[in-house]
């Protein structure tokens, strides 16, 4: 199972460009049996973040609705339109680690919160180490999170999704997490192998809008 991503700034015209890319997103929803998510950060390190997301079993898929899309004159003059008020889109291509223990259904929920960092040291270690952190966080917020790994976009970035119900719920997951001193533990073995670039990455929580 694979994730597709593209994400971009809203730097102008807030409310047009969203309803733009609204028109964007159900637009591509039309076009094939691919479903894309369309999101927005509600708390991240910098504002207005979107992202188009969509799972798929393989990548035939995203490249034949890449090719219908392209000669669609309606979906090309929205994209223009779009790009006018946006940062570049940069795309990344996951590859979901521990498919067989989650599936797309969380990416219904209304909300993700999105752990990223980028691996430096050993990547099988870091790997085996975010997957069994995963199955770590599942166990102590009873959320499942959703392991995956750049394979478009900068390699050796993993990312930790958890789907969510409401911020009360992200906040009890991460008071649940933080107030653990197992989890102070795990992140204390990852520093001291060296497994993740310090400082690079983080925590953001989007809200669904399509």
């Amino acid at each position: 199972m694979y994730m597709f991503n593209r994400q971009l700034q809203v730097l102008r015209n807030l409310q047009n460009t969203v309803g733009t890319l609204l028109e964007i997103q159900k637009r591509v929803n039309g076009a094939s049996d691919v479903r894309a998510s369309l999101w927005m950060s509600s708390f991240a390190a910098s504002p207005n973040q979107v992202v188009f997301s969509a799972m798929v079993d393989r990548r035939s898929a995203l490249g034949d609705l890449q090719e219908k899309l392209g000669t669609d004159p309606e979906y090309n003059s929205l994209v223009e339109a779009m790009l006018e008020n946006v940062s570049t889109p940069a795309d990344a291509f996951r590859w979901v680690l521990n498919a067989d223990s989650v599936d797309a259904s969380g990416t219904d929920a209304p909300l993700v919160w999105v752990m990223e960092a980028q691996v430096v040291g050993d990547m099988a270690t870091a790997f085996q180490w975010s997957l069994e952190t995963g199955d770590f966080v599942h166990d102590v917020t009873g959320n499942k999170v959703m392991v995956s790994t750049n394979t478009v976009g900068p390699i050796g970035q993993v990312a930790w999704m958890m789907p969510l119900e409401s911020f009360d719920a992200v906040d009890a997951a991460e008071m649940a997490l933080w107030s653990d001193p197992r989890y102070m533990e795990r992140l204390a073995d990852s520093t001291k192998a060296e497994l993740f670039a310090p400082g690079v990455g983080g925590g953001s929580v989007y809200r669904r809008l399509g």
